[in-house]
C-alpha cells in the first residue's frame, strides 16, 4: 500500500468526501470484479452503489489502513449474498404462487407450466401486474402496496381484483391452446 493510499485512507475514515471518492475510483474495478464473479450484469452497478455507499456510512469505523481492500471487498460480498438472498427468497415464492394460482383457478397443464404463469403475468398492465406481485408474491398488505404505488388501498384490492380476473381468463384461454 502506498503511502499516498493510507493518506487517502485515513482521511477518508476521518470524513473527507473527496478521499474516499479517490479511494472509490480506484478500487471500482476489483469490487466491480468481486461482484460480478458471483451474480449477473443485472445487478453489479447496484450492488457496487449499495457496498461504497456502506462502506462511506462505517469508514469511521475502520481501524487499520493496511485493510482497507478486505474491508471493502467483505462489504461487497456480504450485500452481494443478501442480493442472491432475495433472488432465491423472490423464485421460491413466484413459484408457490404460480402453483397455488393455477391450483385455485383449477386449470391444467402438462409439465412446466411456470413460462404460461409469467406469460399471464406479462399480459397485465404495469402498474396491475405490480400489485399482484406484491399482494400476491411479497405478500404485502394492500395499505404497503398502496403506499409504495401512490394509491389507497381500496385501488389497490380494486386493481388486484381485476388482475385476478384477467389472469383467470387469461391462464384458460393458454390452457385451451395447450391442449391436445
Amino acid at each position: 500500500m502506498t503511502t499516498d493510499s493510507t493518506r487517502l485512507i485515513r482521511a477518508a475514515c476521518r470524513g473527507d468526501r473527496a478521499a474516499f471518492d479517490e479511494l472509490a475510483l480506484s478500487t471500482t474495478r476489483q469490487v466491480r470484479f468481486v461482484i460480478g464473479r458471483r451474480v449477473g450484469a443485472e445487478a453489479i452497478e447496484d450492488l457496487l452503489q449499495d457496498t461504497y455507499a456502506d462502506a462511506w456510512e462505517h469508514m469511521h469505523t475502520l481501524r487499520d489502513p493496511v485493510t482497507f481492500r478486505s474491508w471493502l471487498y467483505k462489504i461487497a460480498v456480504r450485500h452481494t449474498c443478501k442480493w442472491l438472498e432475495r433472488r432465491e427468497r423472490n423464485r421460491a415464492a413466484l413459484a408457490e404462487f404460480q402453483d397455488a394460482f393455477v391450483e385455485s383457478y383449477e386449470v391444467r397443464f402438462d409439465g412446466d407450466y411456470s413460462d404460461t404463469v409469467r406469460k399471464a403475468l406479462d399480459d397485465l398492465e404495469p402498474l396491475s401486474r405490480s400489485v399482484v406481485l406484491l399482494r400476491l408474491v411479497k405478500e404485502q398488505s394492500a395499505k404497503e402496496v398502496a403506499a409504495s404505488l401512490d394509491m389507497t388501498p381500496a385501488a389497490v384490492d380494486q386493481r388486484l381484483s381485476r388482475a385476478r380476473t384477467q389472469l383467470k381468463t387469461s391462464l384458460r384461454s393458454l390452457e385451451n391452446r395447450h391442449e391436445p
